[in-house]
């Protein structure tokens, strides 16, 4: 219904259910789902409430609690739904693992490596831990133990697209610029949608030297998403690899025009004035 009519037609069929049965807590789970969805934390924050004072043992509503309070940064309130759901099941490590994603996303990544290291010593299978476990170590600096990571989720996982970017990214850390746009092209070839990893490539290809290759990556990003301030941003710095200033300088100033807010807006304003351009004209 959500995707036929929209989330507001689908929110209010839930609702209307939950009147005529209160005490069936799926109803209420799926509206929690659909509330997080369209991030409307505050009201799946009050629906998982209600399941768990209905239902104080409810895993699915911990979990999708405490995933409700990461959103919102509450590192305390998340910490402690992912532990009530760990009691509430000690054998399944889905709590753990969600509690590794709230270390990384709070920038704490020794924290997210035990956490994930926990979980695989339970299931070694479990679907992107050995990826996260190598973002994480990636964030401590320990590059090559994150690439023995992208390796293990891509036995597990051959056919997903993650592993291949974590191993590109954990190349480019160490300057093997080939290596990451080869893991780039692979992640593409499994997963061609976005754009993210067209550019990510596109910026492997340019610190090796291919810039033909390198265009080639951002005309399919820019087919894709001609709007993406990133693709600008890497087109000046292609140009200005090939010495090209006066198209360097307009890719720039279309990458600051398009992401006025950018945290790198001082470093690329002075590259605009050490290729001749004034900042300040657009």
């Amino acid at each position: 219904l959500a995707g036929l009519q929209g989330t507001d037609a689908a929110l209010q069929n839930i609702v209307e259910k939950i009147q005529v049965f209160p005490f069936i807590v799926e109803y209420r789970l799926a509206l929690a789902e659909l509330q997080i969805a369209v991030e409307r934390y505050n009201e799946a924050e009050q629906t998982l409430v209600q399941i768990i004072n209905i239902d104080a043992k409810n895993k699915k509503a911990l979990i999708l609690l405490g995933r409700t309070y990461r959103n919102q940064l509450e590192l305390k309130k998340s910490l402690n739904a992912f532990l009530r759901a760990s009691v509430v099941d000690p054998a399944d490590v889905t709590p753990q693992f969600e509690t590794g994603l709230l270390y990384l996303m709070v920038k704490k990544p020794q924290q997210a490596i035990q956490q994930f290291k926990n979980v695989i010593t339970l299931n070694e299978r479990f679907p992107l831990a050995h990826y996260y476990l190598g973002k994480a170590f990636i964030e401590v600096g320990s590059y090559k133990p994150a690439l023995e990571q992208a390796e293990k989720e891509r036995m597990y996982n051959p056919n997903m697209s993650e592993p291949y970017e974590l191993m590109a990214e954990a190349h480019l850390k160490m300057r093997e610029f080939n290596a990451c746009a080869k893991a780039y092209q692979e992640a593409i070839s499994r997963q061609p949608e976005g754009v993210d990893k067209y550019i990510k490539a596109a910026k492997c290809y340019r610190l090796a030297n291919n810039l033909t290759t390198a265009e080639q990556m951002l005309n399919e990003a820019a087919r894709r998403e001609s709007g993406n301030s990133e693709i600008y941003k890497e087109q000046g710095a292609i140009y200005e690899m090939k010495g090209e200033a006066e198209d360097a300088i307009y890719a720039y100033k279309q990458y600051l025009l398009l992401d006025p807010g950018a945290n790198d807006r001082a470093g690329i304003e002075r590259r605009i004035e050490a290729l001749g351009g004034t900042p300040n004209e657009y």
